[in-house]
C-alpha cells in the first residue's frame, strides 16, 4: 500500500468517549461567575438610579452598601471567571512535573 498505487491506510476514528458521567464542575462555575456579574449589576444600577433621583440621608447609607455589594458580586464574578479560563495556566505553574 503506498501512495503511488492510489491506495491509502483506513482511517479510523477513536471510539466516542461517554461525556454523561455527571455535570461539568467548569460549566457550572462559568454560568455561576456570569450569574454573579449579572446580579452584581443589577444591584449597582438599581442604587445608582436610586441615588440619581434624590435621596434623603437616611437612605444614603442603605444605598451606598447596595452599590459597594454590586461592586463585590461583580468584582467576585470577574475573578472567578478569570480563574476559570486560566486554570490550566495556574495548574501546570504548581505542578512539580
Amino acid at each position: 500500500m503506498s501512495e503511488e498505487d492510489g491506495e491509502y491506510p483506513e482511517f479510523t476514528a477513536p471510539a466516542p468517549t461517554d461525556e454523561s458521567d455527571g455535570p461539568n464542575v467548569g460549566v457550572i462555575l462559568a454560568a455561576v461567575s456570569g450569574l454573579l456579574v449579572v446580579v452584581g449589576f443589577y444591584f449597582g444600577f438599581t442604587s445608582l438610579q436610586a441615588m440619581g433621583d434624590g435621596l434623603v440621608a437616611a437612605d444614603m447609607d442603605a444605598q451606598q452598601g447596595q452599590l459597594m455589594l454590586g461592586y463585590l458580586l461583580i468584582t467576585g464574578g470577574i475573578f472567578l471567571a478569570a480563574l476559570l479560563s486560566l486554570g490550566g495556566v495556574i495548574r501546570g505553574f504548581f505542578s512539580s512535573d
